[in-house]
């Protein structure tokens, strides 16, 4: 068990932002929400009448480039493994995110259950529940 851990509550707390958002979200999708359509008519000095339709979708959002499993190679003791990993903000407002080791959470494995069924993931036996080990480099590549 590390020293340092979160709030006995603090995951409950970000999975149940999260399933709220997400149902919100679901709701809009369900009711066609999401997709908006509008048609209007231009008129110029040199043509009259020019009508154009315009059809716009929202999505879910996601930072990720690109939805991938990672999967980091078998690694020796005392070594370490690396996995890049891309964040892109598709706003025009700032985005932050935040890296947090599960071994951070109270009952790691319980969120790990969680995100599986989620994520319609198949779980996963190799995720250590308790190492506190990781690091996140800037990409200064523009």
């Amino acid at each position: 068990q590390p020293g340092v851990a979160m709030q006995e509550d603090m995951w409950d707390a970000d999975w149940d932002s999260h399933q709220s958002l997400f149902r919100a979200w679901t709701g809009i999708k369900e009711g066609s929400g999401h997709r908006l359509s509008a048609v209007f008519e231009v008129n110029t000095d040199l043509q009259k009448n020019i009508v154009s339709k315009i059809t716009a979708e929202l999505s879910w959002p996601s930072v990720l480039s690109s939805p991938r499993h990672l999967k980091f190679p078998l690694t020796n003791t005392n070594c370490s493994s690396e996995e890049e990993i891309t964040l892109e903000n598709p706003a025009d407002v700032p985005v932050y995110v935040q890296f947090v080791p599960l071994a951070l959470y109270s009952n790691p494995s319980v969120f790990v259950d969680k995100l599986v069924s989620r994520f319609n993931l198949s779980k996963v036996a190799k995720i250590d529940l308790r190492t506190l080990e990781f690091q996140v480099y800037r990409n200064s590549e523009k």
